[in-house]
Parts: structure tokens; C-alpha cells; sequence
């Protein structure tokens, strides 16, 4: 059980949660908040957002222990987006399939971003991702982010209702080039500074 949230909390309570992984068992050996905090009794697990761990920097507080989980597993990605080819005509607009994976103990904010990787973009590709269901070809159905391209930002602040794990719901838009191109973007996504990075090829045909 972690830390509580709110109201008052106890030295001994913390420090059963750092070395028994729950609040309620709380620890018999003295201690001092400085120990607790600068990792002395137990590595931090940083895990945890920043605002939900001490930083173990002088002075100490106790309320910086608010919502620790010792054992809080880390963000990750899993059942990820394959890399990908999408064609359109020239200037012709197309939309990917629905595309999903897992996000598995999110931490703030989940954002997308598209980077060009040879150099010369040709066409435009945009990314539109929503934690409640597909986006569609409008890129705002469920409320969606709206398609985003290279230099906007693509984000879900309050991710998965901020800590659940759960699916991620993302839709593709290219607009073909004025001629015949094949290019390569890459599409990153990153929470609580854990990246999965997906490579499309952007094909355009005559």
C-alpha cells in the first residue's frame, strides 16, 4: 500500500513502505526523515512521478513521500505499432487503419511527435491518438488530439485517467507529395520519458 495522498502522514508509516513495500507496516527501527529521503534506508524508485518521490535534497519534507509506491512498476510500451508503409496519390489525402497499443502504469502527460529522418520531407503526415477510442479519419472522434505534424504537439495530458493501464487508440493522415516521392518519418511516442519509436514510409504514387 503506498503513501497516502493527502492529510497527515507518519516517519514510521514511510518507512515501512520503503522497506516492507507497504505504508500500513510500518517500520519499528528508528530513523530519520534525511535517511528516508536521500535513499540511505532504500533506493528511491523513481518510478514514481517527481512530485510523488522525495527529491533528496536539503530541506526534507515529509510531504514529499505524498502517493510513493516503493513497488510502483515502471511506464512501459507493449503490443506496439509496427512500422509501416502508407500510400496516397499526388496531393491526394488518405488515413491509416485504426492502430493501438498498451500503456502499461502511465505518469502524466502521453505525447506523439512526427520527425523527418532523411531530411527532405516530402508529403505531409500527421498523427492523431486518443485513450477512449478511435480518432477516425477527423482525428477527433473520442476526444481525439486532433491530427498533429512535424513541429506540433500531439498530447493526452491526464493519460488513461492518470495511472491506469490501458489501450491507446491512434490514427495516421498523409498528404501525398506534388510528385512521385518515397520518404520516411518517424513518429515517437514518450511518457514519463519512456519512448517507443515507429517508422513510416510515406509513398506517393502517380
Amino acid at each position: 500500500m503506498a503513501v497516502p495522498s493527502s492529510g497527515a502522514i507518519s516517519l514510521t508509516g514511510i518507512l515501512g513502505e520503503l522497506e516492507n513495500d507497504d505504508y500500513t507496516d510500518t517500520g519499528t527501527e528508528p530513523v530519520s526523515l534525511k535517511d528516508c529521503s536521500d535513499g540511505t534506508v532504500a533506493t528511491i524508485n523513481t518510478a514514481n512521478a517527481t512530485d510523488a518521490r522525495p527529491d533528496g535534497n536539503a530541506p526534507h519534507a515529509m510531504s514529499e513521500f505524498y502517493e510513493y509506491d516503493h513497488d510502483l512498476a515502471g511506464t512501459s510500451f507493449s503490443s506496439v505499432i509496427a512500422d509501416f508503409t502508407i500510400t496516397a496519390g499526388i496531393s491526394a489525402t488518405v488515413h491509416s487503419s485504426l492502430k493501438t497499443f498498451t500503456l502499461t502504469n502511465p505518469t502524466g502527460a502521453l505525447t506523439a511527435a512526427i520527425t523527418d529522418v532523411a531530411g527532405a520531407d516530402y508529403g505531409d503526415l500527421d498523427v492523431s491518438m486518443s485513450d477512449s477510442g478511435d480518432p477516425g479519419t477527423s482525428g477527433t472522434g473520442n476526444s481525439a488530439t486532433g491530427f498533429k505534424g512535424i513541429g506540433e504537439t500531439c498530447q493526452i495530458l491526464n493519460v488513461l485517467s492518470g495511472g491506469a493501464s490501458g489501450t491507446i487508440y491512434v490514427r495516421f493522415q498523409f498528404k501525398g507529395n506534388g510528385t512521385a516521392a518515397t520518404d520516411v518519418n518517424n513518429c515517437t511516442f514518450t511518457c514519463n520519458s519512456v519512448t517507443d519509436v515507429v517508422a513510416i514510409t510515406k509513398l506517393t504514387t502517380r
